[in-house]
């Protein structure tokens, strides 16, 4: 049996339909005005913090660390940008993902590849050791065993809740 949309939303947008397409909108300008000022876009958070909202643009380069200025001069090109399409108060905000950022694209593994990394599997289980790659939906780490040869451990992609830099300082 065919269902039927309710009469009172045929042939209008919902108020949900229209937030959707607006944030659909910022989230677009927000990659291409990144990815166009020559950097990578990481991740985007949008909260709603009562009277206003609160975006945070997590922005990376290939080669090196985002520094101060880079984050700086992100924030001024979105800015206006970001006035422009919201109709209410907000906070922008612009950094690096971090020394201990979530490996979360095919790419971030084969980029810090070597590198020290926590797996934290959904059991609640903790891994920490050298990151060897990701083949498929496993991803390999060297664990040291108290000083001796390091053994290769395999984790399934679908055992995984996070993978993340573990950096030593």
């Amino acid at each position: 049996m065919k269902r039927e949309a309710p009469h009172f939303i045929e042939g209008r947008k919902s108020h949900f339909d229209s937030a959707v397409e607006e944030l659909s909108k910022i989230l677009s300008l927000i990659h291409e005005k990144v990815v166009s000022s020559g950097f990578e876009l990481y991740d985007i958070e949008i909260k709603d913090a009562g009277s206003r909202l609160i975006i945070r643009v997590f922005i990376d380069k290939k080669f090196g660390f985002i520094s101060i200025r880079d984050c700086v001069y992100v924030s001024r090109i979105l800015e206006p940008f970001l006035e422009s399409m919201i109709d209410r108060s907000f906070t922008l905000e612009v950094s690096s993902p971090g020394a201990d950022r979530e490996l979360k694209k095919d790419d971030d593994f084969e980029r810090f590849k070597g590198m020290n990394v926590e797996i934290l599997k959904k059991n609640g289980q903790r891994f920490v050791g050298k990151l060897m790659g990701k083949v498929g939906d496993e991803v390999f780490i060297m664990i040291d065993d108290k000083g001796k040869k390091g053994r290769v451990f395999s984790f399934k992609l679908a055992e995984i809740n996070k993978v993340k830099l573990y950096p030593k300082i």
